[in-house]
């Protein structure tokens, strides 16, 4: 079970309650470049719950190599997926994948990606967005740390329905007619996180 910590400040009287509840990180490091010569090595996910609002958090590091291979995809001289002879970019997608029915709806995004293109994505029927996106069009650098904060609206009511997966992937992406589209993703998420069935759950 992953560590939690809750944060409480009361006013006085109890008239007003703050929270904020954070939930414990779960790192991915890999010894290789097995998930895609694209794909950080390293990299951190957290969750949490501030003034009512439910975010996601993902955090990861590039190397040389990473920020090799990007430069080629950039430069369209990328070998993966339907990338190829086309200009590509690094991509990280963040899902929320429900058991049934959509409850987490994105609606936010921060993140301190160099030249980023934001996007939020419905996938389905429903008109909540279970997707939110960076690409970055360049600027990148090995070493730095660098995050992509979403925040989601929150209707959990306690259905099991309600729970699910948070799903992080890289990927690389090129222009399509209005929008960037992958063309070659990584050969495994991740992260994969499961969140709870109750409003303002982890």
């Amino acid at each position: 079970m992953r560590a939690k910590t809750l944060m409480i400040a009361t006013l006085l009287a109890g008239l007003t309650v703050s929270a904020t509840v954070v939930a414990g990180t779960n790192p991915w490091s890999y010894s290789n470049h097995n998930a895609g010569s694209f794909v950080p090595r390293t990299g951190d996910f957290a969750e949490g719950i501030s003034g009512g609002n439910y975010w996601t958090k993902v955090w990861f590091v590039l190397d040389n190599n990473n920020i090799s291979s990007i430069s080629d995809y950039n430069k369209g001289l990328g070998k993966g997926g339907s990338c190829n002879g086309k200009s590509a970019y690094l991509t990280l997608d963040v899902r929320a994948v429900d058991n049934g029915s959509r409850r987490l709806d994105a609606y936010h995004i921060y993140t301190t990606i160099p030249n980023p293109k934001l996007d939020l994505e419905s996938n389905g029927l429903s008109s909540k967005n279970d997707e939110s996106e960076v690409v970055s069009l360049g600027g990148l650098k090995a070493g730095y740390g660098y995050y992509m904060k979403t925040y989601w609206d929150d209707t959990r009511s306690g259905s099991s329905s309600h729970s699910g997966t948070i799903r992080a992937r890289f990927a690389m992406s090129k222009k399509g007619f209005s929008d960037y589209n992958n063309c070659t993703n990584a050969y495994y998420d991740q992260v994969v996180d499961a969140y709870g069935r109750y409003y303002n759950s982890l």
